[in-house]
């Protein structure tokens, strides 16, 4: 049983980490070709929706690694340090990311209204 849940969490460690990689040379081939916005928003909803999956699933396979090895008690402190810089990155995802992220998809829609001077 732990075997497994260990690759599921190295495994969702390594694509909450890693999906985000390729996101800076999608924003600037993005940025480079105005009519490619609409998609680029589209996957980085995507890129969203597997950030915030795989970050759960880090997180709670990692609870689960835990109380299976030591007991939640009685874990090493290097897993409590873990545990916090987990929860410290979904804060800043939160607090930082989230609201930074729509005031770029709201500067992209007024961009696109109609009525915008601004091109």
């Amino acid at each position: 049983m732990i075997l497994p849940l260990k690759v599921v969490h190295i495994a969702a460690a390594a694509i909450w980490l890693g999906h985000k990689i390729l996101i800076p040379r999608d924003v600037r081939r993005s940025i480079r070709d105005p009519a490619s916005v609409q998609s680029f928003f589209s996957r980085m909803k995507r890129a969203e929706r597997l950030g915030i999956g795989s970050g759960v699933v880090t997180l709670l396979s990692g609870v689960g690694l835990v109380q299976l090895v030591w007991g939640l008690t009685k874990a090493p402190w290097r897993i409590y340090v873990g545990l916090v810089a987990v929860l410290a990155m979904f804060v800043v995802g939160a607090v930082l990311a989230r609201p930074a992220w729509n005031r770029i998809e709201f500067g992209a829609e007024v961009r696109r209204h109609p009525r915008c001077r601004v091109r």
